[in-house]
């Protein structure tokens, strides 16, 4: 099954092989929702011909999109810090964890396990102890970083 969306009261799903639609009330999924993702492939659970949950992946690797910037010293050891995911659910990271960063998490559990390495470009970048006034050129396509380059800022 595919998770197609939520319509408010019901998540929606569809079967791939027979497309049929199904279902599912948020109580039913209420743990599963912070990790379900628009076209995640799932399994459906089924008691005498009804749906009444659903099984995520073991893991599953996800954006954050919110969390504290720490401080240099922060940032070794076991420091720990709380980062907001895409989907909305909130998990606990290192705190060289930054803003952008995907992530892979356990879907069980719901615990951060490691970040996902060499696939994605950094979405946050961190300027610090500039001496001079530089300009920051970027260019962007559907989420791939293309160009990047420092100048010095010409007054």
């Amino acid at each position: 099954m595919q998770y197609l969306y939520d319509d408010g009261d019901m998540y929606q799903f569809m079967d791939n092989e027979t497309y049929d639609m199904l279902s599912l009330p948020e109580e039913n999924i209420e743990y599963e929702i912070q990790f379900l993702l628009d076209g995640m492939v799932i399994d459906i659970n089924f008691h005498n011909s009804k749906p009444i949950g659903l099984e995520l992946p073991q893991t599953v690797e996800l954006d954050i999109i919110d969390t504290p910037v720490s401080n240099k010293g922060d940032r070794q050891g076991a420091c720990r810090k709380p980062a907001k995911l895409e989907t909305g659910a909130v998990v606990t990271v290192p705190c060289h964890i930054v803003e952008g960063d995907k992530i892979k998490v356990d879907t069980r559990s719901g615990e951060y396990l490691e970040k996902v390495k060499g696939k994605f470009p950094p979405k946050a970048l961190e300027l610090q102890n500039l001496k001079e006034p530089f300009l920051l050129k970027i260019l962007l396509r559907k989420k791939e970083l293309l160009f990047l380059k420092l100048m010095p800022k010409i007054p």
